[in-house]
């Protein structure tokens, strides 16, 4: 905003009808104050005297009311040639949010030196996204700004960033929009420019612009420090590995109670200890309730969601803590107990346990003893059901083979070792005699079915016998009515294949010798029929 000057050079704020003098140029200034605007001074014609002045929006005048009054629009140039939006303490900064060419932004920071730039992140936030880093002492991010306006890439200075979570600053950046940013805090941004810097005008809500969150980066911090000094230190995690051994102690107490009333026992299991996790320590430096300041920063939206993870993070280890501290316990009581009974509990409980072991190896002979005669007239009444089939059918294979048994035979419940007529004669003589009677009328009855089966087989076998007999002597009758041309014909195709009108009448004697045309052959062709005759040695013609 621009200011005014009163004849004795002392700033005055702008009222209705008010005149004043521009400390730049020395023209006449007259106060707007309009119901629309913010009241402000203009210069009598209209021109602003410095050539890089711009319209200023709320969220300009804003950052503006952050400084104090003399800190805003400074004259700053050997000639009174520009005017700083701010000129804090240490350093001035330039509120940018309207468009710039990178030749200006050169041409300023030349001009003003140790200076900064302030840019609005409202305007861009959609085109922006963050990536948390890695660092335990600062609230950094890798960032992404697409379309990014290059005019930026020719800065030397350091660029600011209003983002309604906090006030950033730009690291490093490319030409592809990459870089890295970092948000600070109030205090490092007074450090900065001015002691007197207060965010009050711009956390105010209402405006035409988004508010900054009052003290969200703070918090952050805060929150991420506290709950670092709540984490377990390295003689708890020290502890914490003994656990396994706690526990099976705490077990084989309740072994010993469950069997011995013992007072001093007793006491170690009152009261009731927590479970421990098994994760604790196993999970990345404990991330799942100390996150990074980054990840606070970018998880949660308003101071109320960090105080609220927080207070659940603290209730977290507050237990964790607790537990601990009542396994500690634990093992200190255990230590007096052993000191008193002069053993430790591990032993107690395997002198417990050889005990129980041969108690229960007594209970089990003596129930032997008892259980023996009802053992063995259960197995006399379940033998014999089991023998009784096999004896049937080793009586019954005795009667049909006389050589049975042979060493080859292999037969049920025998197929070890196979008994002879003897053995078994001594085993039928223990059989109670109602089995013995169902046993002889099982076998009568297995060789009256097995004698009509060999009766039946033996006529089966008589009948194909005569069938064949009389098949062969009809064909030999038919074939003795056959004339010659046949009979010739039916040879040729038994000695090798060959068509009737092909056969010999050398071959037909060479094959019977005593045929009544032997006499008609010569003796050559005889000779050379018989080899023939040899060779394919044909048999069963006939």
């Amino acid at each position: 905003m621009l200011p005014a000057v009163d004849s004795f050079g002392k700033r005055i704020a702008p009222i209705k009808g008010g005149r004043g003098i521009c400390p730049g140029c020395g023209g006449e200034m007259i106060a707007k104050c309009g119901d629309t605007n913010v009241h402000h001074w203009a210069h009598r014609r209209g021109e602003d005297c410095d050539t890089w002045r711009e319209d200023m929006s709320d969220w300009h005048l804003a950052w503006q009311e952050c400084f104090p009054e003399e800190c805003r629009e400074v004259w700053v140039g050997p000639n009174r040639e520009h005017r700083a939006d701010v000129k804090g303490r240490w350093r001035i900064l330039e509120v940018q949010r309207s468009s710039i060419s990178p030749a200006e932004i050169q041409e300023r920071e030349q001009f003003y030196g140790d200076m900064a730039w302030m840019l609005c992140g409202e305007d861009f936030e959609g085109r922006f996204t963050m990536r948390p880093c890695e660092d335990e002492n600062r609230i950094r991010f890798r960032f992404k700004w697409k379309k990014m306006k290059r005019c930026w890439l020719a800065a030397e200075k350091d660029i600011y960033i209003h983002f309604g979570k906090g006030i950033s600053r730009i690291l490093e950046v490319d030409g592809n929009g990459e870089g890295v940013l970092e948000f600070i805090t109030v205090e490092e941004f007074r450090d900065v420019f001015d002691d007197r810097f207060d965010p009050a005008p711009v956390q105010e809500a209402g405006k035409k612009f988004v508010p900054l969150i009052s003290g969200f980066t703070e918090k952050c911090f805060e929150c991420f420090r506290s709950i670092r000094g709540m984490m377990l230190g390295d003689s708890d995690y020290r502890f914490y590995k003994t656990l396994p051994e706690l526990q099976k102690q705490r077990e084989v107490c309740a072994y010993i109670l469950r069997f011995k009333n013992d007072r001093l026992v007793s006491d170690l299991l009152d009261p009731p200890l927590q479970a421990v996790d098994v994760d604790w320590f196993h999970r990345g430096d404990l991330a799942s309730v100390t996150s990074l300041p980054a990840e606070l920063f970018c998880r949660h939206r308003t101071v109320d969601a960090i105080q609220r993870y927080h207070d659940s993070a603290a209730r977290v280890w507050d237990r964790r803590r607790e537990a601990l501290d009542e396994w500690k316990n634990f093992r200190s009581k255990v230590a007096k107990v052993e000191a008193a009974m002069g053993q430790s509990i591990l032993r107690i409980a395997q002198e417990l346990h050889g005990e129980l072991i041969s108690a229960k190896r007594q209970r089990m002979l003596c129930s032997y003893v008892k259980m023996q005669p009802v053992i063995v007239s259960k197995f006399l009444d379940f033998a014999p059901q089991l023998l009784a089939p096999e004896f049937e059918k080793y009586i019954f294979r005795a009667r049909r083979d006389p050589d049975f048994p042979r060493a080859s035979d292999s037969f049920g419940v025998f197929s070890e070792c196979q008994p002879s007529k003897e053995q078994v004669r001594e085993l039928l003589a223990l059989m109670p005699q109602g089995y013995m009677e169902r046993i002889k009328r099982n076998v009568v009855y297995m060789e009256s079915v097995a004698t009509r089966e060999d009766q039946r087989r033996a006529e089966e076998e008589s009948e194909r016998q005569a069938r064949d007999r009389e098949a062969r002597e009809e064909a030999l009758r038919e074939r003795l009515s056959w004339s010659i041309e046949k009979i010739c014909d039916h040879l040729s195709c038994a000695v090798n294949g060959q068509a009737s009108e092909t056969v010999s009448l050398a071959q037909h004697v060479a094959m019977f010798p005593d045929s009544a045309w032997s006499n008609l052959v010569d003796k050559g062709d005889l000779s050379a029929g018989q080899r023939q005759f040899r060779s394919n040695l044909t048999k069963g013609v006939f």
